[in-house]
């Protein structure tokens, strides 16, 4: 028996799940479960979920180059994506995805898509990761741990070696922060999976 994990372990497949009704028409819940201090649900699950319906349209699976356009936020919901096939080549596949909740376009995106997986061909690495500190080594801010009413907050995590500048007069050096997913998100990870990251503190003002 396999012990590999399926889509349906992962929290992130869960929640960005699209069921297709017909060709190039999708349906998906927008669930509560990623909202931000605006209440509505975060850009990237919403853009995630769309990606969702345009990479099954797609004969490649990754999404590579993505431009989204929000003209509306987005609600916890039922939501209907419409994809559209641009132009599909051996190497790549480019394609269009509308987002629309109680007939209104919330989101619109063009993606190109190709096929990620190692294939033996040439690496170029220019830079090494940066010399960061182990995460465990650094406690989330209470801040900005579990907030009150943002159901995102419980599933990124934030840590900070130091206090980073608007907590103190003092600046971090850079870079001082890791995000990501508080739990593990994909089956299959793409740049909409929730990644780990670092970035650095603005400068002090």
């Amino acid at each position: 028996m396999s012990l590999d994990r399926t889509s349906a372990d992962y929290e992130y497949d869960r929640d960005t799940r699209v069921d297709k009704t017909a060709d190039g028409t999708f349906t998906a819940t927008l669930t509560d479960e990623w909202t931000t201090l605006t209440t509505h649900p975060n850009g990237g699950y919403v853009l995630g979920t769309a990606l969702n319906a345009l990479g099954q349209t797609l004969n490649q699976p990754d999404p590579v180059a993505v431009s989204a356009f929000f003209l509306r936020p987005a609600a916890a919901g039922e939501a209907l994506m419409r994809t559209e096939t641009v132009r599909e080549g051996r190497r790549t596949a480019t394609g269009q995805v509308i987002l629309e909740q109680g007939g209104r376009e919330v989101m619109r995106a063009t993606a190109t898509y190709a096929d990620l997986s190692p294939n033996g061909g040439r690496e170029l690495h220019l830079e090494g990761p940066p010399d960061l500190p182990d995460p465990d080594q650094c406690p989330p801010p209470r801040e900005l741990d579990r907030i009150e009413g943002v159901t995102i907050a419980h599933r990124l995590d934030y840590r900070y070696p130091g206090a980073p500048v608007g907590w103190t007069a003092v600046p971090t050096a850079a870079p001082t922060r890791s995000s990501g997913c508080a739990s593990p998100t994909a089956a299959r990870p793409t740049p909409t999976a929730c990644p780990r990251w670092w970035t650095s503190p603005s400068p002090p003002c």
